[in-house]
């Protein structure tokens, strides 16, 4: 760092005239002379220290964006540096560069023109410090440092994370921080269900509120407001694509929670790898819960030939409540299905099973009454 500033801001060194000691420092481009006035090194200085100063400034800068260091982490040399530099022996130190709070130092000047960061912009939420640190612009900042600012499917705010709020990361949270299956990131404003097709503005996006200005409805749309925030051609690594787990799969019912029974009951963060919870918190397999955030309906549901709700009817004359009396619809039935012939059809008439029949007597007292006349004869 100090090498940096001497060649950007200039060096400057002691010389000893007969009207006292002076600084006299080297500006860029400036060719060395002999001697210069008082005022001339007065006003070189003043120069000199505003440029040493603006160096330190974009190096801390560029220090932090590159190696995730903070500014006070190398506030000992920076402000060694800055002594240095502009030749102030009581400077107060580069904290006061990042605040602007001290008074009487050019150098302070400089802090509008510098990205300042402090300790709250790297506050983020996620399920763990790694999650918290990646996709920054997906992430939900947590600036208190609380986890109550954060969402049940990142539930922890990590701090010192990769990600800097000075930066802009977390603007756009609200656009990206779900799934891109998640249905509400098709909802847009439109006037009906036919122009929702054709919607694809961000400013008419509703998902977050459901609520519509003047006389728009929130429709569901073929448009995905994460494709209109996102660059072309962007792809998360860690987000499944829709359609990646069957609507059988067991994975479907894996969920995070201190145990089976909090799992089952929360219903919150899905884990379907068993790698999504965060600290504190296990994936059970098998819970009552069912993810089906990622299950796309279709644009015309069909119904088959032989679902239940076609033969449900009541009774004539019975409310449709408890037992349905079940039939089969009125439709010609497919050529490989068993005939029954046609119910309308008139039967043949055996006769009333209940009706008394008519007595013929015992068939053997007849044989052995016509028995006993032959053997008389």
């Amino acid at each position: 760092i100090a090498l940096t500033v001497s060649n950007f801001g200039g060096s400057t060194h002691h010389q000893q005239g007969g009207e006292g000691s002076y600084v006299q420092p080297f500006l860029p481009g400036q060719q060395q002379r002999d001697r210069l006035s008082p005022a001339e090194s007065t006003t070189a200085a003043t120069q000199n220290r505003r440029l040493s100063s603006e160096a330190l400034v974009f190096l801390a800068t560029l220090a932090a964006q590159m190696y995730h260091v903070m500014w006070w982490s190398i506030g000992g040399v920076a402000m060694s540096c800055i002594a240095l530099a502009s030749g102030q022996e009581d400077f107060v130190g580069v904290t006061s560069i990042i605040s602007g709070a001290t008074e009487g130092n050019e150098a302070a000047e400089l802090v509008d023109e510098a990205t300042i960061t402090t300790p709250e912009d790297h506050f983020f939420c996620g399920r763990d410090w790694a999650d918290a640190s990646t996709d920054c612009d997906a992430k939900k900042p947590c600036p208190s440092g609380s986890d109550d600012e954060c969402d049940v499917s990142a539930p922890v705010c990590f701090g010192d994370t990769a990600c800097n709020a000075a930066l802009g990361h977390g603007a756009m949270y609200k656009f990206l921080g779900r799934p891109y299956a998640d249905p509400r990131n098709s909802l847009f404003c439109a006037q009906d269900w036919k122009d929702a097709e054709t919607v694809c503005d961000l400013e008419k996006w509703c998902g977050d509120t459901g609520v519509c200005d003047g006389d728009l409805s929130c429709f569901p749309s073929t448009c995905n407001v994460q494709d209109l925030v996102r660059p072309e051609g962007y792809q998360d690594e860690g987000e499944e694509e829709s359609g990646t787990y069957s609507l059988s799969d067991p994975k479907r019912s894996n969920f995070c929670g201190i145990n089976w029974g909090a799992a089952s009951d929360a219903c919150d963060v899905w884990c379907p790898e068993g790698t999504e919870c965060s600290q504190g918190m296990s994936c059970f397999a098998d819970t009552t819960c069912y993810y089906d955030r990622d299950i796309v309906p279709s644009a015309n549901p069909t119904v088959t030939y032989d679902a239940p709700p076609n033969m449900q009817f009541c009774r004539v004359g019975l409310k449709c409540s408890g037992s349905i009396q079940m039939k089969r619809i009125g439709e010609t039935p497919d050529e490989e299905e068993e005939d029954w012939g046609d119910p309308d059809e008139e039967e043949e008439d055996w006769g009333d099973p209940d009706e008394e029949e008519e007595d013929w007597g015992d068939p053997d007292e007849e044989g052995r009454r016509l028995g006993v006349t032959q053997t008389k004869r």
